[in-house]
């Protein structure tokens, strides 16, 4: 392993090199305070001050005019420092697994601002001042207090990533149809009990996961997720999956387990890309003919359902590697028929 050309592992040595020293390593050296000589690297890129004791930053630190990466994750901050936002060419900036619950209003000066990860704080709602850091991508607030994801969310367009799992979050605003860039959407282990109409508008939407909350329908227009290639549904209370699925056209892994599902819709059918299909735990009786037209599909769980058959078309299915029935109502017969059906699939019952 070869060490790049101006990195450092101690301020006195990048000191040494002023001219040349970009990147500064300080992680994990159980430091509580930062020398004051570090005003002096102003040719510093990239700043790593990861799992130390830090409160503070030292005096004159908003003379590293060309830091582009900061990193003060794991340390003991209560409030993010104010020099930083006097940073204007600071792209990415992770503060996660401190103790911040508020930011004072300087985040506006970071208009740079690309990457934001202030995950695992005691944030409760999303300060207002990162409404200015139009150039953002990626938003990091998992495992914070969040109760809400505010109106304004919809103006940041540059947006291709939110990730807000384990939180208190109980409403979408309809905004969030207007980021058009957002690619992956994390909603996990929060309280939402249903989804905006606008969600079918995210067009380059690939991730989309609102496992654990208390959702009991989905809107009619998550179909028009055409891009969609991982939905989890897992631990909610749906009841029905909407119809006209085949939109869904790039869906290649399709987790609804421990739901309340009835019956699925024939059009599931139509997913030809699925891999992978999970509905353990929920009240399915019998399943669709259409089934087996899915020749993609590697695993298909249906433990914990009330199935005492499954459709003939299931030979069709020659992908099949990995079938899961336990905790269903079949006969000792039904089980030798699908065992003959699909004689190349690995089958738990």
């Amino acid at each position: 392993y070869q060490i790049p050309i101006g990195y450092y592992r101690s301020v006195e040595h990048a000191l040494e090199n002023s001219d040349n020293a970009t990147v500064l390593n300080l992680s994990y050296q159980k430091l509580s305070e930062i020398p004051n000589s570090i005003s002096l690297l102003k040719y510093l890129k990239e700043l790593d001050l990861a799992s130390n004791k830090l409160s503070h930053l030292p005096i004159g630190f908003e003379n590293l005019k060309q830091l582009e990466k900061l990193n003060l994750r794991s340390n003991n901050f209560k409030t993010l420092p104010a020099e930083i936002f006097n940073l204007s060419n600071l792209k990415s900036l992770t503060a996660a697994e401190n103790q911040l619950s508020a930011i004072e209003n300087g985040l506006g000066k970071l208009p740079s601002l690309q990457y934001l990860d202030l995950g695992t704080n005691s944030f409760s709602l999303i300060p207002e001042i990162i409404r200015n850091s139009r150039r953002l991508k990626v938003l990091n607030f998992y495992k914070n207090k969040i109760e809400l994801l505010p109106n304004w969310i919809g103006e940041l367009t540059e947006i291709t990533e939110i990730h807000l799992t384990t939180n208190n979050v109980a409403s979408l605003p309809n905004e969030l149809g207007n980021l058009k860039k957002l690619e992956a959407l994390s909603l996990g282990g929060n309280q939402l009990k249903n989804l905006p109409q606008s969600i079918g508008q995210l067009e380059n939407l690939t991730s989309l996961q609102v496992w654990d909350n208390a959702l009991e329908e989905l809107p009619a227009t998550i179909v028009n997720l055409r891009n969609l290639d991982r939905l989890n549904l897992a631990n909610n209370k749906i009841k029905v999956l909407p119809e006209h699925l085949e939109r869904m056209e790039s869906l290649r892994f399709l987790e609804v387990q421990n739901n309340q599902l009835i019956k699925l819709p024939e059009s599931i059918g139509e997913l030809t890309r699925l891999y992978t299909l999970d509905f353990k735990d929920n009240n399915l009786t019998t399943l669709p003919e259409s089934i087996g037209n899915l020749f993609m599909l590697y695993s298909l769980n249906l433990e914990g359902n009330q199935l005492t058959a499954l459709p003939n078309s299931i030979k069709s299915l020659k992908r099949l590697k990995r079938l899961y029935l336990a905790d269903n109502n079949l006969s000792e017969l039904e089980k030798e028929k699908i065992k003959d059906l699909l004689p190349g699939c690995e089958i738990y019952f």
